[in-house]
């Protein structure tokens, strides 16, 4: 990232900025004897939330449980169904 200051323009200041960036963490559903969720363990300060439907106002909610590792991932057992459809996110804010 470079720009410069526009006080001056004869006599401009140019500052140079490195930026990082730094991808989303990904959740995946895997196949285990059921089904499970998996998310890297760098993105630790996420949690799982669900919506059974999509429809606005998408209502999300805290999924239960806590994850475990799993071969650098998070893992996280899907139990019983939330209903008859079931969506899920990664999320760092409530609920």
């Amino acid at each position: 990232m470079v720009w410069t200051t526009p006080a001056n323009p004869s006599s401009p200041v140019w500052y140079v900025f490195a930026a990082t960036w730094v991808p989303d963490s990904v959740l995946t559903v895997v196949q285990t004897p059921g089904l499970a969720l998996e998310w890297p363990t760098n993105a630790g300060g996420y949690h799982v939330q669900y919506a059974t439907n999509l429809l606005s106002p998408v209502v999300w909610q805290r999924f239960s449980g806590s994850p475990t590792t799993n071969a650098g991932n998070f893992h996280q057992t899907i139990g019983q169904p939330a209903g008859s459809a079931a969506f899920f996110r990664l999320s760092t804010g409530g609920p």
